[in-house]
């Protein structure tokens, strides 16, 4: 870990050369299934009417569906809340069964794929956070953080930094938000193609073979110096540090937009994906 920002590192309990726990995880199928679902009651009670956005449907949210989707929504982050807080708690008994004195304590919680009823210029609204974050600055007044901001993450890849930051005034221009990921330059699907490559048979013909977009030389080659253990090897081409952004020129651009301020990087020694 390299630190920043010490006044907003030490607000936040993050110390030079401590251990660093990243934990990503939702609420599994509950969540999508709940998407898929409204998405579809959106769609059908919206058929044939015009959107301001294409293939973007609202729903009524003082309407039975729209009150169904938003408890439907609470359920799976309150799911995901608990995931993630369990997870954390079963490694820890895995690293105090290796070093019995280690000492935790949690920075911050943050959801990035949720709808919350909000008041941001003397209006109520509904902000829909996808790949988002909620990042409110330092004017929160009374709050644990009103002095720093809140904490945020914004995660790179496996393979290369993440940044710990804290939100800065200017977010008011984002509706309070800031994005959760460098974002990707690859979608999965693409990830997991193949392209074609011209090839010469030892006849001086030619032939035409399919090599892996990411081959596993170049996967193993951007994780040198992290150890990982990975459910399928093959699937986790999907996250490989090719498919992302540079995390430094988004972090960059993040910070001069007076989004957030970095307050700490975080170097990746080992990861576990399922």
């Amino acid at each position: 870990k390299k630190v920043l920002d010490d006044a907003r590192a030490e607000a936040f309990g993050l110390a030079r050369g401590a251990l660093t726990l990243m934990l990503h995880t939702g609420s599994r199928a509950l969540g999508h299934g709940v998407g898929t679902d409204f998405i579809q009651a959106a769609i059908s009670q919206n058929r044939g009417r015009p959107t301001s956005v294409a293939d973007v449907y609202a729903l009524d949210a003082a309407s039975e569906t729209g009150q169904s989707y938003l408890a439907a929504m609470n359920a799976a982050a309150n799911y995901a809340f608990v995931n993630r807080f369990m997870v954390g708690v079963l490694v820890m008994m895995v690293l105090k069964e290796f070093f019995p004195a280690v000492e935790d304590t949690m920075v911050y919680d943050l959801s990035h794929n949720l709808v919350q009823a909000e008041q941001h210029d003397g209006q109520d609204l509904f902000v829909h956070r996808k790949g988002a974050t909620k990042a409110v600055p330092a004017s929160l007044a009374g709050g644990l953080y009103a002095g720093t901001g809140q904490p945020l993450l914004i995660p790179g890849s496996m393979g290369t930094l993440s940044y710990v930051l804290a939100a800065l005034e200017g977010s008011a221009q984002t509706l309070h938000s800031v994005n959760h990921g460098a974002g990707r330059v690859l979608t999965r699907k693409q990830a997991m193609s193949s392209r074609e490559g011209d090839m010469s048979d030892t006849r001086g013909g030619g032939f035409r073979k399919r090599h892996l977009i990411i081959s596993d030389q170049e996967f193993a080659h951007s994780m040198r110096g992290v150890a990982g253990q990975f459910a399928d090897r093959r699937a986790i081409k999907t996250e490989a540090p090719q498919v992302y952004k540079d995390i430094d020129t988004v972090i960059k651009v993040v910070n001069k937009s007076n989004l957030a301020a970095p307050v700490a990087q975080l170097k990746p020694i080992g990861v576990v994906k399922e």
